[in-house]
């Protein structure tokens, strides 16, 4: 979302510095207006949210705004939890809020205790959809008390008796030993299919998930990406970024820049949970290198590039540094500044996670003198940087880089 530029700081102080008072702040101004901003819930549910686990006001409003799905799905369990969240800090917060939330309690317990009993009713009579929803009862432990045993009950009899959203939580819980769960792959596979067979979303997406990376069946992106594009066109990010990257890599089906872009945007604009410092570089790789549908865009390339190499993204950086780096090599977009594009080069190279087109640069400029001392030792030790860091997803660059090693070995490097 874009912030008018009043609250900027607030915002910073609020995302970068996970400062809980600055949260509080920005969910107030935008529940109740403040004239500065609109009034908009949903964006003060995400503030709350932000804030609820170190601020006891924020986690009531959170707990009010769950009570009567206000920005958010009502959620009786969690309003339950967060209210008595805020209790645990109650010298914090007001006497009429404090009163306010001891009464909501009261009522939320009696009511989901007669939830319960009536769910124990349906379930022992065979209905799937009480059983998955008694079965979270127990995973939420809110009213009852955490029981690993009759979640597993539960949840099996709802998902062979045909509940979707059981069989995509027990596909979760096989995949990542959740709830005394051990590890199936063959039961995740299963589960997952059932799922997403039914058209639960999720499930789509554990499904392609197992394609992809063969667990409980064999690899088949043709598979992977099919139920990975049902999953995104039905609204799950993470499915999104994945068609996005499928796209690009032409990976279970053909090579769509054009496409790849619509599914990354759609991410980025979708997600404020995640960082999307990966997906900001596939984008500006698209525009920088053009073709496959999308035409080439050298100032796209740059906005887009400049985002994935902003401090604070966790994935991408050195990848879009480095295509930074080359932009300033080439003069593509920006003007040619060859210092500055060996200074991002190496950055890239050397990062954390590391760059292996950036090596191979730092290599080649190395061994040719190009804006760089001719230096054989150094680009023989940025060609084994590269080597390492290749991921198998560029014939081309790996291409370029055996050659570069042949001619290293040559010089006796």
């Amino acid at each position: 979302m874009d912030y008018p530029s009043q609250i900027a700081d607030l915002v910073k102080k609020a995302t970068e510095y996970d400062d809980f008072n600055a949260q509080r702040e920005l969910g107030l101004m935008y529940d109740f207006g403040n004239g500065i901003v609109q009034k908009d819930y949903k964006e003060a549910f995400y503030w709350y949210r932000k804030g609820a686990m170190s601020d006891p006001e924020c986690s009531w409003r959170l707990a009010y705004f769950y009570h009567h799905g206000q920005g958010t799905e009502q959620d009786e369990q969690s309003a339950l939890y967060w209210y008595r969240y805020s209790l645990d800090h109650y010298r914090k917060i007001s006497k009429e809020a404090e009163d306010y939330v001891r009464y909501a309690v009261a009522e939320l317990e009696n009511k989901l205790n007669e939830k319960y009993n009536q769910l124990s009713v349906k379930a022992q009579a065979g209905d799937a959809r009480s059983q998955y929803l008694l079965a979270m009862m127990y995973v939420r432990h809110v009213i009852v008390p955490l029981d690993f045993s009759k979640i597993r009950y539960w949840m099996t009899k709802a998902a062979d008796g045909g509940d979707m959203y059981a069989q995509n939580w027990l596909a979760e819980a096989y995949g990542l030993n959740m709830y005394g769960f051990e590890r199936a792959d063959d039961k995740r596979f299963h589960y997952a299919r059932c799922a997403a067979l039914q058209g639960h979303t999720e499930g789509a997406y554990q499904l392609a998930l197992c394609y992809q990376n063969g667990v409980g069946v064999g690899e088949n992106d043709g598979e992977a990406f099919r139920w990975m594009k049902i999953a995104a066109d039905k609204g799950y990010e993470m499915a999104m970024s994945s068609v996005g990257q499928y796209f690009k890599d032409g990976k279970g089906t053909a090579t769509n820049y054009d496409s790849a872009v619509r599914y990354l945007k759609l991410y980025c604009q979708r997600d404020k949970v995640y960082p999307h410092g990966y997906e900001h570089y596939l984008i500006g790789y698209c525009y920088y290198y053009g073709g496959y549908g999308l035409k080439k865009d050298a100032v796209e390339a740059l906005k887009w590039l400049t985002l994935a190499a902003t401090p604070g993204k966790t994935d991408g950086i050195e990848e879009a540094v480095a295509l930074l780096g080359d932009a300033y090599l080439t003069g593509t977009g920006v003007a040619k500044n060859t210092a500055k594009a060996v200074e991002y080069l190496e950055k890239a190279a050397k990062g954390f996670f590391g760059s292996c087109f950036a090596a191979y640069k730092m290599a080649y400029l190395h061994f040719k003198g190009l804006y760089v001392e001719k230096n054989y030792a150094e680009a023989s030790k940025y060609i084994r940087l590269a080597d390492k860091l290749y991921k198998n997803n560029n014939p081309e660059l790996r291409s370029q880089i055996d050659l570069l090693k042949k001619q290293l070995s040559k010089k006796g490097y």
